[in-house]
């Protein structure tokens, strides 16, 4: 799902102040933007001869993930109170707190209920509000019968615009409900697992347990199942399942058990119903200076992933998350029939 493509506009901050970096990233998104080959690759050369002379090295991954954040502009005056954005599939209510404006990256809760979304808000305590952005996506029809399909566009469309507009924590977004709908935040977890950090539970508008408590998303973990049951959502943290069997995604759905062995260098994938994946990489994940040992349900497949500023820029264009960036791609890989 593409969220979105922008322009970069240098946002200085005492980190950043003087990175000259900002301006060709800017650069290299207005030619994105405009379809300029010619001018995509001559930053494409620029870039890779400041990277070969030591500069912006890619396999500094936090420092990219900084760079990417920090290099762009947001809406400075988000509306007060409470407020109902409209969007084509509908849109949705924010509650933006005084507190959270003066930060620099805002952690966010979706909230999913069954009422309309301005009521929904409303409803929440004070106490509750103050503690992050809210969003209440405005799911219009029954939400536990039309998740799948129009609920997940709603979804994706609000989550859009909220990332192009305001400064994001792309590691701190939950998914918020009453107990009666966890089953509903619990599909949109599978669904969407690279998304968000987890699920709370409010009663009578209040936390059950303290935000501050709230655990952070692992963009880059080195171990996790994923289970497609809708096609088209294939996406799972940093792998992409691409095709599957015939008749993959009925009943339990397929299956993919991801492993790395980051001292050997290996990626592990163990599967039933997914026949082909891309894999997006960094340094983070396996070291791109050694050759990667891919095992795939068993079968061992030995490969190079070559770090480029394009897979980067393209991927993070794609995505709008710079809390999850990949250097490096490995596309269309097979993975023989198996069964778990």
């Amino acid at each position: 799902m593409i969220l979105a493509l922008f322009l970069f506009i240098p946002f200085q901050t005492p980190e950043y102040s003087g990175d000259y970096a900002s301006p060709l990233i800017s650069q290299w998104f207005e030619a994105r933007q405009g379809n300029n080959k010619e001018m995509l690759e001559q930053l494409g050369v620029n870039w890779e001869s400041l990277i070969q002379a030591g500069h912006y090295p890619l396999e500094e991954v936090s420092a990219w993930e900084d760079r990417l954040f920090y290099g762009r502009s947001y809406k400075t005056n988000p509306p007060e109170g409470i407020s109902n954005i409209r969007l084509e599939t509908g849109g949705y209510a924010l509650s933006v707190p005084m507190e959270i404006r003066e930060t620099d990256e805002w952690p966010l809760c979706v909230w999913l209920g069954q009422k309309p979304p301005y009521e929904s808000l409303s409803a929440l305590a004070d106490t509750t509000l103050q503690q992050a952005v809210w969003m209440a996506p405005n799911f219009e029809d029954d939400l536990s019968a039309n998740w799948e399909e129009q609920g997940r566009r709603t979804m994706l469309e609000a989550l859009g615009d909220g990332f192009r507009s305001y400064p994001v924590d792309r590691n701190r977004i939950y998914l918020a409900s009453s107990a009666e709908d966890a089953s509903i935040a619990q599909n949109f977890l599978s669904m969407l697992p690279h998304f968000f950090a987890g699920h709370l539970l409010l009663d009578s508008g209040e936390f059950l347990q303290p935000f501050s408590t709230s655990v952070s998303r692992n963009p880059y973990p080195l171990e996790w199942e994923a289970r497609f049951r809708i096609p088209g959502a294939g996406r799972s943290y940093w792998v992409q399942a691409i095709q599957f069997d015939p008749g993959a995604h009925q009943g339990a759905g397929a299956l993919l058990k991801v492993r790395v062995d980051k001292e050997l260098n290996r990626i592990e994938l163990m599967g039933s119903g997914v026949s082909q994946v891309d894999l997006f990489l960094n340094d983070f994940i396996v070291n791109l200076d050694q050759p990667i040992t891919i095992v795939r349900n068993g079968v061992p497949y030995q490969c190079v992933a070559t770090r480029k500023v394009g897979t980067l820029f393209e991927n993070f264009a794609l995505n709008l998350d710079a809390r999850a960036i990949f250097t490096a791609q490995i596309s269309g890989l097979d993975l023989p029939e198996g069964s778990l």
